[in-house]
């Protein structure tokens, strides 16, 4: 297989964990610093920082992400990779560190692995650096998950709400407001990826996938991530890779809620999407 580099972001609590397992079991290889959602943890302890990101540099930010491709690729860290990671997983209190995780990065700094040519990694925070890591990574393609906005709007999952709205000039009235505001993230965010998906520079780089489409024709959506990625499977892999979506979870969460709190044009975007809204319009 050719060089590849695959990443998946989202607003957290979209069903990221599917499309993670999707391209685990394709062969992708995307970390042995994993949470039970299949988050990277090597790349949540380097950028999900929103006192760090505010201040970086587009160099502050080149430098981490070739700490992180050096880690991922099996690659000796030369010393001041070595150091830049571990003072950051000291430093990061969003994302506390086991005994195990210095006992992996010290094995980077003494270990040279056969490097990877093909690896990945899964972590919803990956939407705040997109044109980063696509600028970085040549190779790189980006799965964006969008779950239903309103879903998501009544998620208990609001971290990244209270973490990055600035990014989006969101308001912080987040008692008052927090599903609304968790609306308009969900929809500024998506917004986002999709006028960076249409700059002719990352053409064909970045697939955003409808996370109900997913569970209701994964044949048809695993076969677009898997042409997206561009990982040559047999038809008997693909089989099991389509039951993998499986459970619909907390989809269709919104119709136990009252939708009146969000104006008209949240709603209509949210349609424009590709989900089907049940409410009096």
């Amino acid at each position: 297989m050719d060089k590849k580099v695959i990443a998946i972001g989202a607003l957290g609590g979209s069903g990221t964990r599917a499309v993670a397992k999707i391209v685990k079991e394709s062969g992708v290889f995307i970390g042995d610093e994993l949470n039970g959602p299949l988050d990277n943890l090597i790349f949540t302890r380097l950028f999900k920082n929103p006192k760090w990101n505010k201040k970086a540099a587009i160099s502050d930010i080149n430098f981490r992400l070739s700490v992180f491709e050096k880690y991922m690729k099996g690659e000796k860290l030369d010393f001041r990779s070595f150091y830049e990671l571990l003072k950051v997983a000291k430093s990061n209190k969003l994302s506390p560190s086991r005994y195990n995780f210095y006992f992996n990065v010290l094995k980077r700094r003494a270990i040279l692995e056969k490097p990877r040519d093909v690896w990945g990694w899964k972590e919803p925070n990956t939407q705040f650096y997109i044109k980063e890591v696509l600028d970085y990574f040549p190779d790189l393609k980006y799965i964006h998950v969008i779950r239903n906005g309103l879903d998501m709007a009544f998620s208990t999952n609001k971290q990244q709400l209270h973490n990055w709205h600035w990014k989006f000039n969101i308001g912080k009235d987040f008692k008052n407001k927090e599903s609304f505001n968790q609306l308009d993230l969900w929809i500024r965010s998506t917004k986002k990826v999709i006028k960076i998906a249409q700059e002719e520079k990352y053409k064909n780089r970045i697939l955003i996938l409808n996370h109900t489409a997913l569970c209701d024709n994964p044949k048809e959506e695993i076969d677009r991530i898997i042409d997206f990625c561009g990982i040559p499977l047999s038809q008997e892999k693909l089989n099991k890779l389509y039951e993998i979506p499986g459970d619909k979870g907390s989809n269709d969460r919104y119709k136990n809620y009252d939708l009146s709190i969000f104006d008209s044009e949240q709603l209509k975007f949210v349609e424009s999407m590709g989900f089907n809204l049940n409410y009096k319009k």
